[in-house]
């Protein structure tokens, strides 16, 4: 199993006023959001040596599983990534010019672009994925199967509060 190099520990000052003065939620809060970065943080490391974000990568899975004959649009990939079409123009603009994406109008609406993998990028990620999946379960191996599906069914309910009606179970 893969060695994940520990973060760096969050500054004492910073979790001093996580005192039991603070509701539980705040704390929850601040919690998620620093396991957020650190999750992010590990996840670019990792993708950087084969010359992409972790951003980009995602991308690039999103269209072999759901994009591969049509493709899908800058407003559909910003969606998923919870960007605007505009930032998500960037990150397909830098994936276009490494070769790993094509764009391409619509045939039934030319007002809509649709972004497709290329076969050197699907052949990019089809080999990186047990790679990549053995990273995330490294990641995870601090918590059993159990806490695992709890932590998923927990999570798609805060995302649910918050006004995802498509939060995976």
């Amino acid at each position: 199993m893969e060695t994940i190099t520990p973060a760096p520990v969050c500054p004492a000052w910073v979790l001093s006023f996580l005192d039991e003065n603070y509701p539980r939620s705040v704390v929850a809060k601040v919690n998620l959001i620093r396991t957020a970065r650190l999750l992010e943080k590990s996840m670019t490391d990792f993708m950087e040596p084969y010359g992409l974000t972790c951003a980009q990568c995602e991308i690039l899975f999103l269209l072999r599983c759901h994009g591969r004959e049509r493709g899908l649009t800058l407003t559909q990939l910003g969606e998923w990534q919870g960007v605007t079409k505009a930032n998500m123009t960037g990150m397909v603009d830098r994936l276009e010019r490494e070769g790993f994406v094509l764009r391409e109008k619509d045939p039934q609406d030319r007002r809509l672009t649709n972004v497709t993998i290329t076969p050197q990028a699907l052949a990019l990620v089809n080999q990186l994925e047990p790679t990549l999946q053995a990273h995330v379960g490294a990641v995870f191996h601090c918590l059993d199967e159990d806490e695992q599906e709890t932590l998923i069914r927990l999570l798609s309910r805060l995302r649910q509060s918050l006004g995802d009606q498509e939060a995976l179970a």
